[in-house]
């Protein structure tokens, strides 16, 4: 099961929420987060600067290739 995790609780540094993060980067590779104050708006902007950048032709996505 991929961990659900309150971003509220791990600001507070709740013993809990704490233990379920290092699950999820330990073990199970993948988070979902809630409670973060991020508004769905800008969600909605941050998906479509990456279905832009995604879009972008090869050479120009390499410019910033990280690996």
């Amino acid at each position: 099961m991929i961990p659900r995790l309150d971003a509220r609780q791990l600001a507070s540094q709740d013993p809990s929420a704490i233990a379920m993060m290092r699950e999820a980067a330990t073990v199970t590779g993948f988070a979902t987060v809630h409670s973060t104050g991020i508004s769905a708006a800008r969600v909605e902007e941050i998906l479509g600067l990456y279905r832009s950048f995604f879009r972008l032709p090869v050479a120009q996505k390499a410019e910033v290739d990280m690996a």
